[in-house]
């Protein structure tokens, strides 16, 4: 699809909106583009759109209006299925963006619907709106034709069917011959994405790393003195990033609080070494970011500390053991019952 489509599209839609939140532009370095819709996973962002988009390799690019850009990977591919999932570099752009679609009245919807509109994000960050008219509704897609002749064409592939502003459907295919569209049923999205995400290979139960096998993301200290009791507080946060299937904040923080007491006046100068261990989960590598708190408390010396933490609607246990040394740190999660449900 090429900016001069864009600007045809542009002339004959109805009217353009500001992009939704949960649809994206996508642009190859060959010059292919299409669309997709944003989904958000383990504080990461993710778009699904058709496989034939990025059937050629090449450099993607997200446009996501006032969300900004990012560069994506290819993530999955179906292999029975038109569908595909892509990684973006930056979680910023699926701000707003949903982990899934409820589409438990799905059926209902479709059964009375006779009408929709495609939702189509465009390179200049706004929404375009496309009258459809439904002509076939099915256990797997949904196929349409525009109410306006002429403004449902070929390049369309990726944007969203929606009835009663609810996404029902994305669209995969446009059939010049018959002047018709076809969408995957949003609740075929679903079952393909959850396939994917929530696959045997995710972490969900005895999830277990040594901290030396993870990568390091910094070893930052920071230290301030009190002038008055003479004591010098050398507070360092080891940050490591925690494997990519695991369903926790990215980043693993063990905050280590080291105390000196140093006063040349008394000739006091004692080096208590570490005394207090603190840990967190985070989005973030900066210095003691704290999306999650484990406070360990731990003196001198550890040898086990347990906590729980709660991600959406799922409790998780967590234990971390080892030594005094970050190196020789053992991380293990584990579900856990929530007991308020």
């Amino acid at each position: 699809m090429s900016k001069t489509f864009i600007l045809l599209v542009l002339a004959i839609s109805f009217f353009a909106t500001p992009l939704m939140s949960k649809d994206v532009f996508v642009k190859l370095s060959t010059g292919q583009t299409g669309h997709g819709q944003l989904r958000t996973f383990n504080q990461k962002c993710f778009v699904v759109l058709p496989k034939h988009i990025i059937e050629d390799p090449a450099q993607i690019h997200l446009m996501a209006g006032k969300n900004g850009e990012s560069d994506a990977t290819v993530f999955y591919q179906d292999p029975d299925l038109d569908l595909a999932i892509l990684k973006a570099r930056s979680a910023d752009v699926c701000a707003g963006a949903r982990t899934s679609y409820n589409v438990a009245a799905l059926d209902n919807l479709l059964d009375e619907a006779t009408d929709a509109q495609l939702r189509v994000a465009t390179e200049d960050g706004s929404e375009l709106r496309i009258d459809l008219r439904l002509t076939e509704v099915n256990v797997r897609t949904i196929r349409f034709r525009s109410v306006q002749l002429g403004e449902l064409v070929a390049g369309l592939s990726g944007s969203g069917v929606a009835y009663k502003n609810r996404t029902v459907g994305l669209m995969t295919s446009y059939d010049p011959s018959t002047k018709t569209g076809t969408a995957y049923r949003e609740d075929v999205i679903e079952q393909f994405w959850q396939r994917r995400m929530y696959a045997p290979g995710l972490c969900d139960v005895n999830c277990e790393i040594a901290v030396s096998a993870l990568t390091k993301a910094g070893a930052p200290c920071q230290q301030s003195t009190n002038p008055i009791s003479s004591v010098v507080e050398t507070v360092c946060d080891h940050v490591y990033q925690l494997p990519e299937n695991w369903p926790t904040p990215p980043y693993f923080h063990v905050i280590l609080d080291k105390i000196q007491l140093d006063d040349p006046s008394l000739g006091l100068h004692t080096d208590t070494g570490w005394k207090v261990f603190n840990f967190a989960l985070s989005t973030s590598p900066a210095f003691k970011a704290q999306d999650v708190y484990i406070g360990a408390m731990a003196f001198e010396s550890l040898s086990r500390v347990e906590g729980s933490f709660q991600i959406g609607d799922k409790l998780w246990s967590i234990e971390i053991s080892g030594g005094t040394d970050p190196a020789s740190m053992n991380i293990r999660i584990n579900r856990a019952k929530n007991p308020f449900q």
